[in-house]
């Protein structure tokens, strides 16, 4: 009877190592050749250079194993992209997606959606595109390549820039994050500028400027000449959109004689013309609108050209006042129809981005399917290795290390942290937009785009880096995730968040225990992550 019973448990035994062999094979690292391997390593940094070593490899790659034929076609497309060569074929893509469903490899197949997005991107069709990376974003979870993760949400973000500006800024945001993760200096950069510019829309100059500046400092580590001058040129547009024409001229100085891009160059003269503007120089203002006029392919920088040039000529040169206006009417209908264009291709309303930040609530259902059987494999083991299991339940789970860090709850602390939080409290309770939120919950009606934007900067301002800290100890935190937790730290009531979210209080109470439990490693209710928030420095 024993020797049976030891027969079964030796077969059962044998039957997981064999499942698991079979089901992990395709998981090893597969052996890739030194090109890609460099390829790979500099692609962020070179993407140039890695395109020549991928180029090297094409004729030999089709005698390579099919696992590192998908591979290498994800680093091409990925180092043409970033060499901006437009991509006319997917089928070498949806050979990709195929072969990482069948061989699951998340980052991979992460990867394979986003090369598709920037596929449709490039066709002009913004709706397959954004579906595309919703697929890629429900794959975020695990994953440490935070770099792909930003561009993800970068790629959103200029997708619904003319439609939404305050869904742009949102997504713009969120690439921040991960841009920061990845220590990705040259496209964090950029994203900063873009939220730079997306606030000078706004006409909200200070916050346009504030991220001018992280952008240019954040530029100046990455010691990429070309990057810090344009982001000179950018600042310099900023400041002279705040009425600050010292600073202004302070920039385009330092960027004078810098510029190489053509872009770059006529968007110099547009601001040189305006800073000769403000400082009453009028004959240097026309001779540089007039060479941004003719070097700039960009409608809208011609257009205020000479909407700038007419203001100049009116009292000087009426008859030349008028040509401007006949040239901005011109433009003005060429710039309507091209806006139309991109408008109706980009706003469709089942690829707004609700649905975006839907498809990756769904993610932990997702996951659920991809690794069942890793699942029902370690039920299995747990039962067979029964002495184990009294180990595993009694040894307790150490809290997050990062987590401990960030609170760094010394006893001699905790009274002037309170004291601290108090007031900050105080500060975020005082502020106009917590009224409007508090007022937007007790009608039960839903927070605008704007309202949030202006919610999540106040949260920022008053409790410095918190969201910041937010993510480095959970990267995968959700759009909704986040929301909770700032309307926590803003001391709404459950019954408020739940009325602003538009979710159920149940759903709201579910979502607070899981994040203490995502966030600490440790079992938790809602209270236990209500109260773990208000530590939060």
């Amino acid at each position: 009877m024993e020797r049976d019973k030891l027969y079964i448990k030796f077969s059962w035994l044998f039957f997981i190592i064999v499942i698991l062999e079979t089901s992990c094979s395709n998981k090893r690292q597969m052996k890739y050749p030194s090109e890609m391997i460099t390829a790979n390593n500099i692609l962020l940094k070179n993407p140039d250079k890695a395109l020549y070593l991928l180029d090297k490899l094409r004729k030999n790659i089709t005698k390579q194993q099919n696992g590192t034929q998908m591979y290498y076609q994800l680093l091409l497309f990925r180092a043409q992209d970033m060499c901006y060569i437009s991509h006319k074929s997917k089928t070498e893509i949806v050979k990709c997606i195929d072969y990482y469903k069948k061989n699951y490899d998340s980052d991979k197949l992460m990867t394979a959606y986003y090369c598709l997005g920037c596929y449709y991107r490039d066709q002009n069709n913004y709706p397959a595109a954004t579906n595309a990376y919703q697929m890629a974003l429900t794959l975020v979870a695990g994953s440490k390549d935070y770099s792909l993760i930003g561009r993800i949400y970068n790629q959103q973000s200029q997708i619904c820039s003319v439609s939404n500006k305050y869904e742009s800024l949102a997504l713009d945001k969120q690439s921040v994050k991960y841009f920061k993760l990845a220590k990705d200096s040259i496209t964090l950069a950029n994203s900063l500028r873009d939220i730079a510019a997306n606030y000078q829309i706004m006409n909200k100059n200070d916050l346009a400027i504030k991220y001018g500046l992280q952008a240019y400092n954040t530029s100046i580590l990455t010691d990429n000449k070309d990057l810090i001058h344009a982001m000179e040129n950018e600042l310099a547009n900023y400041y002279l959109s705040a009425n600050n024409l010292y600073k202004a001229g302070y920039y385009l100085k330092k960027t004078k004689d810098h510029l190489y891009n053509i872009d770059n160059i006529s968007f110099y003269y547009y601001n040189s013309g305006r800073y000769y503007k403000g400082i009453h120089q009028k004959d240097s203002a026309i001779y540089y609108f007039n060479k941004c006029i003719q070097q700039s392919k960009d409608l809208n920088l011609k257009y205020n050209s000479y909407c700038f040039l007419r203001d100049v000529y009116k009292n000087v040169n009426i008859s030349m006042a008028f040509q401007c206006a006949n040239k901005m009417s011109l433009l003005e209908r060429q710039i309507q129809q091209t806006e139309h264009d991109k408008e109706v291709t980009q706003i469709n309303a089942q690829y707004k981005f609700k649905r975006t930040q839907n498809r990756i609530n769904l993610l932990e259902e997702n996951n659920r399917k991809n690794i069942y059987i890793i699942t029902f494999l370690g039920v299995i083991l747990i039962t067979i290795a029964f002495g184990m299991l009294y180990n595993i339940k009694t040894n307790k789970k150490k809290k997050n290390p990062k987590l401990k860090n960030i609170l760094n709850v010394d006893n001699e602390l905790i009274i002037w942290k309170e004291k601290g939080q108090k007031e900050l409290n105080e500060k975020f309770n005082n502020s106009s937009i917590a009224k409007i939120v508090h007022e937007v919950a007790f009608k039960n009606t839903a927070l605008t785009s704007s309202q949030w934007a202006e919610f999540e900067d106040t949260i920022e301002e008053i409790y410095t880096g918190f969201d910041d800290k937010i993510i480095k100890i959970y990267p995968q935190i959700t759009i909704l995730e986040r929301h909770v937790c700032y309307l926590i730290k803003g001391d709404f009531s459950p019954a408020e968040i739940s009325r602003l979210t538009n979710h159920s209080r149940s759903g709201i109470s579910s979502i607070r225990g899981r994040l203490y439990s995502k966030i600490t490693g440790e079992k938790g209710g809602p209270k236990d992550f209500d109260e773990l928030l208000k530590k939060f420095p």
